[in-house]
């Protein structure tokens, strides 16, 4: 049962995971047309920078546990 749901979230940050990655890619490189829309995609390219970065810990975390449950 633990094994399961350690898999079931695992599973879910790598879905996670990709979403944002592919989210990150469609974002313009060089910022928007205006000075407001430039601020709020570099904003939204440092969200997603560190929401990936917080599931790739929690992924690291959780296959450590997974590991030692397998």
């Amino acid at each position: 049962m633990f094994s399961t749901s350690i898999e079931d979230r695992l599973v879910a940050i790598i879905q996670e995971h990709t979403d944002l990655a592919e989210e990150y890619a469609k974002l313009p490189l060089n910022g928007g047309a205006t000075v407001e829309e430039a601020a709020q995609i570099t904003k939204r390219k440092s969200e997603i920078k560190n929401r990936i970065e917080e599931l790739r810990s929690e992924r690291q975390k959780l296959f450590e546990k997974w590991k030692v449950v397998k």
